[in-house]
């Protein structure tokens, strides 16, 4: 099994190749995109993950570090996280919106469930924060950071909820999906390229929680945090995805994609404003010539 400390370093290299991957869509659809609604998620999710990442790095691997400095840089790079996963979770959470219509009832569950779960996961890692206690280091220049004792039935929680949610999402995205455009047959295709995506998304965010868990409760204590960080990498890239597909399929980078009706999806190609936004993943798209100069082959999402 690779080491905790080859794993870390990959994660770098899959951040900048990610971006490097995606900054030409982004420069094209993003920043000179007039509706600035969606566009603030989208910046949160994807360049949060610049500062929260390396913090997590360094928490992990700096030596010499004492009991308060590690619990100050925790809580920080926890609050970090935190923002980033809200950010991810929302741009998920409005693409089921859009694929469901955009109807009341809709509306009004997805937002109530976003934000009950959302605030017992910010609860869940307050409890874990607090209940921290750490030790000095027997060994300063092999083992940092040496945590005592701990709640961590909390953390526990907190996956619980995030796999709760993709479960939720998943099955709400699969019953639109059947309900309202199993006799669709315009752009067919593409409708089966949205589910199709839409679901392989969901399911990777699900095992990495359920991964969490089994890592919580079955683990050794150096590996408790070993899937925490690709969780929020993974988040990252499959919500900013979303967008720069969505609007790369449109044609039309000041236009979103509308589904109008349940039978039909329709492509808006005048440059009208339009209340309805919708969420959608296209197939993936091929490095641009900045991803093909970074030295790394490491596949991402």
């Amino acid at each position: 099994m690779p080491s905790i400390q080859q794993l870390r370093e990959l994660i770098p290299g899959a951040i900048l190749q990610q971006h490097c991957k995606t900054l030409d869509l982004e420069i094209q659809h993003v920043w000179n995109f007039r509706k600035p609604r969606i566009n603030v998620l989208y910046f949160v999710s994807r360049y949060l993950v610049f500062f929260d990442v390396p913090l997590a790095i360094f928490y992990n691997e700096a030596y010499g570090l004492s009991g308060p400095s590690c619990h100050t840089i925790l809580i920080i790079k926890t609050a970090a996280f935190l923002i980033g996963i809200l950010a991810a979770e929302a741009i998920l959470f409005l693409r089921v919106a859009s694929i469901a219509g955009w109807t009341r009832p809709m509306n009004i569950y997805l937002s109530l469930h976003y934000i009950v779960t959302h605030v017992v996961i910010v609860f869940a890692h307050i409890l874990f924060l607090i209940s921290l206690k750490y030790k000095e280091s027997p060994l300063p220049g092999i083992l940092n950071c040496v945590v005592l004792d701990g709640r961590f039935s909390s953390l526990l929680l907190s996956f619980g909820v995030v796999l709760l949610n993709q479960t939720v999402i998943l099955g709400i995205s699969l019953w639109v999906g059947f309900t309202k455009y199993r006799h669709t047959k315009t752009n067919g295709h593409l409708i089966m390229v949205v589910f199709r995506d839409g679901v392989g998304y969901f399911l990777f965010l699900s095992a990495l929680a359920a991964a969490n868990m089994i890592v919580l409760l079955t683990g050794p204590p150096e590996y408790r945090h070993l899937f925490t960080v690709p969780q929020r990498v993974l988040h990252s890239c499959i919500s900013t995805r979303m967008i720069l597909h969505l609007r790369e399929t449109s044609g039309n980078p000041w236009e979103l994609p509308s589904m109008e009706s349940a039978n039909v999806l329709e492509f808006k190609n005048a440059v009208a404003s339009t209340d309805t936004e919708s969420y959608i993943i296209d197939d993936d798209r091929s490095s641009t010539s900045c991803s093909k100069s970074v030295g790394w082959t490491i596949s991402t999402v």
